[in-house]
């Protein structure tokens, strides 16, 4: 009987072991127990790029250039708009008569014209056609028919403000009611003179050369003398 007593003793301490070391086997591993998956990492969100604003108008598309060369070729030109998709013109005549077409083939806008030191000669700042509206000079000596890149762009005189258009020697065009519409004269006030009916509404421009005003407003280039 006392043999058995003992068997059933050590069983009991075994089993109460065995317990034992399941409860602290539970306890260990309760921070464990219950706690959700990790959530799956999150990518972080790529904002796009922000777009790039299109290139604004660099001048009024109706602006007109006009400009006499030292060998006596009459040159004049629209602005167009790189930015609108109008495209500029560039015409030279000998007579101001008759035109001929002298546009870069490169141009998709005109901001400046100067004549040239000898007959067929001029340069001009363009705006490229790329789609970049990027400016870049250009000069010919070959009557417009071919251009190449020139070494600087040139900037066309900044119109002052009310006037309607200016040289870069320092002529201006305003309207004036006492002039039949459109006054011209010297920025330094040495000479002023009347338009002959000239609207003031119209694209205009002009230019001074050897003693003469030349104008081209409408469809007409006309000169005047300036003294």
């Amino acid at each position: 009987m006392s043999r058995m007593v003992v068997i059933g003793r050590w069983a009991r301490y075994v089993l109460l072991a065995v317990i034992g070391i399941a409860v602290i086997a539970w306890l260990v591993s309760l921070p464990f127990r219950g706690e959700p998956d990790a959530a799956p990492a999150v990518e972080p969100t790529i904002e796009p790029a922000a777009a790039t604003p299109a290139p604004t108008p660099t001048a009024d598309p109706d602006r007109r250039f006009l400009a006499l060369d030292a060998g006596g070729v009459l040159w004049r030109g629209t602005a167009g708009s790189c930015v609108a998709g109008i495209g500029p013109t560039l015409e030279r005549t000998t007579d101001a008569v008759t035109w001929r077409p002298a546009t870069p083939a490169d141009a998709a806008e005109l901001l400046a014209l100067v004549p040239g030191d000898a007959a067929d000669q001029a340069s001009v700042a363009i705006a490229l056609t790329d789609g970049s509206c990027t400016v870049a000079g250009r000069q010919t000596n070959a009557e417009g028919t071919a251009w190449e890149e020139a070494a600087e762009a040139p900037v066309a005189p900044e119109v002052p403000e009310g006037a309607l258009a200016v040289t870069d020697d320092g002529y201006v065009a305003r309207a004036s009611d006492d002039c039949e519409g459109i006054a011209f004269a010297a920025l330094d006030g040495n000479w002023q003179t009347c338009g002959p009916g000239m609207d003031p509404a119209q694209p205009i421009a002009i230019d001074v050369a050897d003693g003469t005003l030349y104008i081209w407003t409408a469809d007409v280039v006309t000169s005047l003398p300036v003294s």
